[in-house]
């Protein structure tokens, strides 16, 4: 018995229309998994279910700087790239004596990960010096605080208020910055 050559059928994955119709259904799916992935990884949060306390804080933040313009206080900042140390001098016009160790928070713009909080210890009289954690490159927003036993600092750097406390949090002072490492190792820091 003979066969005709176009009675045969060829099974369905060996068609090329089939592929034709499903490759775009495919490659959609590719896609949109890459992008969900991408967008819950790198997704940015802006909605927070604590805006109140957001809001005071960043008043605070403006009682700090202001305290630091009446206190005439301002730091110059400088990063040795090769001995991973920073040095920071603070001059301050009004007021107490600084305290024995200031903290600077390194604020990465890109990614938290990044993110550093220095703790420097005072060498001399208004000198402070600590070790790096890891080389810094690029750009960092810079925000320098005093220590102190009364206060804590969260993880951005923000006094945790004490509601049981009589000492108010805006006897602390607060400086800032912006320094891009790709130009510059010195900075000055200012209300």
């Amino acid at each position: 018995m003979v066969t005709d050559q176009h009675d045969v059928s060829k099974p369905w994955y060996r068609e090329g229309w089939a592929w034709f119709v499903l490759f775009p259904l495919f490659a959609a799916v590719v896609l949109s998994s890459i992008l969900v992935t991408t967008a819950f990884k790198y997704g940015d949060d802006v909605i927070t279910d604590d805006y109140y306390k957001k809001g005071r804080l960043i008043n605070q933040s403006f009682q700090q700087l202001e305290l630091a313009l009446e206190l005439g206080i301002s730091a110059d900042v400088r990063f040795d790239m090769l001995t991973g140390e920073v040095y920071i001098d603070v001059e301050k016009k009004v007021g107490e004596s600084l305290p024995e160790s200031l903290f600077l928070f390194m604020d990465h713009p890109v990614s938290e990960d990044l993110d550093q909080v220095i703790e420097l210890k005072e060498i001399a009289f208004n000198r402070y010096r600590a070790d790096l954690e890891k080389p810094l490159q690029h750009r960092w927003y810079m925000r320098l605080l005093p220590t102190s036993e009364q206060f804590e600092l969260d993880e951005h750097g923000n006094i945790i208020e004490d509601q049981s406390s009589e000492s108010s949090n805006l006897e602390h002072w607060l400086l800032k910055g912006e320094i891009n490492f790709t130009s510059q190792t010195d900075i000055q820091l200012v209300p």
